[in-house]
């Protein structure tokens, strides 16, 4: 069985779920690094994926859309 958001919160089933929904058929889950090399947080996210023409899938909205409603961001 495919995983599933809301039972695991991770990316893995955030992608899945998201391809069952129509939202496409393959995605890439990776992190994206900041210039020194450290993983990039939220407020870094923005420059690299304009710069690159990427699109993000936020875990946090899919978890409320799909009806989560304790879902909340993590702070960074």
């Amino acid at each position: 069985m495919a995983p599933n958001v809301i039972a695991t919160s991770g990316s893995t089933g955030a992608m899945s779920d998201a391809a069952k929904a129509g939202m496409g058929n393959s995605a890439v889950i990776c992190s994206i690094l900041r210039d020194d090399g450290e993983m990039a947080r939220t407020p870094d996210v923005p420059r690299p994926v304009e710069r690159h023409g990427l699109a993000v899938a936020d875990i946090v909205a899919l978890l409320y859309r799909m009806g989560d409603a304790t879902a909340r961001p993590v702070q960074d």
